[in-house]
């Protein structure tokens, strides 16, 4: 069961402390409170919950707190810190008094990110998208059907399948692709090569994964792995030109 207030319930008069410190309506994040389509997001994230059983969390706890999170590019544990030590990302999330005690528990990242999925994140996203386009309705495509493609708002969201390109990575794919080249070949000339022509891969792999595992890379082991993956790329290439020499047909016609 989830119950919400809505955003146009909370006045930031209303929002004080021991103190009665007085907030500076300027803030980011009370603009960006101002702004924000919460009574939209909540709806999506309400259908992951029963409408009986035990109260969850409040929903504008929930969400405001993942954006701090994406935003800020923190950590689990260190949203839940900032967030007890900053009253304006407390009135963000729609506390109505300021409180240094922790909201809730880091660990509960982990079950909101299981328990929304990223067909709730997209929703998020759509309404957002609307809203920045200055539009009411989804984008169409020149047929009348609904766009399937999805707005990025922020990089610290980018689909996990999407790397980023270096020159080990590169060159560990080129190998890989003309070491089967190489397979494909050898099985044309069985009858010709008892042997097949020895690239090393195995210890190649071994020198990528080391090096792509690291969380800080080390210049010296990072140029020789280098070095090493141009020295069989280049052995794999040679080893190509000489078996397509013994065949009569190339067996890859358009590919080589």
């Amino acid at each position: 069961m989830v119950q919400y207030t809505s955003e146009h319930q909370l006045k930031i008069e209303e929002f004080g402390n021991l103190y009665q410190m007085k907030l500076d309506p300027g803030n980011r994040w009370i603009q960006l409170a101002a702004h924000f389509p919460w009574d939209e997001c909540t709806k999506i994230y309400s259908g992951h919950f029963p409408d009986s059983g035990s109260t969850a969390i409040d929903p504008g706890i929930v969400i405001g707190s993942l954006i701090i999170k994406h935003k800020l590019a923190l950590s689990d544990e260190e949203t839940v810190r900032i967030i007890g030590e900053n009253p304006y990302m407390q009135f963000f999330l729609g506390q109505d008094e300021f409180s240094p005690a922790p909201l809730f528990s880091p660990s509960l990242f982990v079950e909101w990110r299981k328990r929304l999925g990223k067909d709730t994140f997209n929703g998020f996203a759509d309404v957002l998208a609307t809203i920045c386009l200055g539009g009411g309705k989804a984008t169409q495509s020149a047929e009348g059907a609904p766009s399937k493609r999805r707005l990025k708002l922020d990089a610290t969201v980018a689909d996990r399948n999407i790397t980023y390109p270096n020159d080990l990575g590169l060159l560990n794919r080129a190998r890989e692709k003309t070491e089967a080249t190489i397979d494909f070949l050898f099985e044309h000339l069985r009858g010709e090569l008892k042997v097949k022509p020895r690239n090393y891969r195995e210890v190649a792999r071994k020198k990528y994964l080391a090096e792509s595992k690291k969380r800080q890379a080390n210049k010296k082991t990072l140029r020789s792995a280098i070095r090493f993956h141009l020295s069989c790329l280049d052995r794999s290439v040679r080893s190509i030109n000489l078996m397509l020499d013994l065949l009569r047909e190339n067996p890859m016609p358009g590919k080589c």
